[in-house]
């Protein structure tokens, strides 16, 4: 999707349905989907859910927010270069920072805008319990409890219990 500016560089891509939030607080807007298959060559990091968080969004052409609550099939790529920040105010108070050229890219058009900062968010379940063996309970063990606990169901059973442990 991004033939027409070879120096950009794809942060993510979505496949399928892709939801589109935007927001009025820090996070100006969201993009939640499923990640495109296969692993990522940097991270080894295959498909899964994903979100991206943009703040402080303006949109390239100066229009206001025009975004479908739902896109399929998208990129988010970030542009080279980045967009001076407007001169800094009387000091003491820091100069703002520099905004990120982004375009995101789907089937339903190009959106070029402009952030302060993109938070790329993965889920990490299936990376993380794959890096973990599984938990082996005997069957003596499960079955101990699975009586313990349906005794303890019977009224009276738990005094019981207690009074013969001392």
């Amino acid at each position: 999707m991004s033939g027409a500016d070879p120096d950009a560089r794809e942060l993510i891509g979505f496949e399928g349905a892709v939801s589109c939030e935007l927001q009025a607080h820090a996070a100006s807007l969201r993009l939640r989907g499923t990640v495109r298959g296969g692993a990522d060559s940097r991270t080894g990091v295959g498909a899964g859910a994903a979100e991206v968080a943009f703040s402080g969004i303006s949109f390239a052409d100066g229009s206001p927010a025009q975004l479908p609550p739902m896109l399929q099939q998208v990129s988010v790529l970030e542009l080279p270069g980045t967009v001076a920040p407007a001169p800094a105010p009387v000091p003491p108070q820091p100069a703002p920072a520099p905004r990120r050229s982004l375009r995101i890219e789907s089937s339903a058009g190009r959106f070029a805008l402009q952030a302060r900062g993109v938070q790329v968010h993965r889920d990490a379940a299936r990376e993380f319990f794959g890096a973990l063996p599984p938990a082996r309970v005997p069957r003596s063990l499960r079955a101990g409890w699975a009586l313990l606990l349906t005794v303890l169901r019977v009224p009276g059973a738990a005094r019981l219990l207690a009074k013969l442990r001392g």
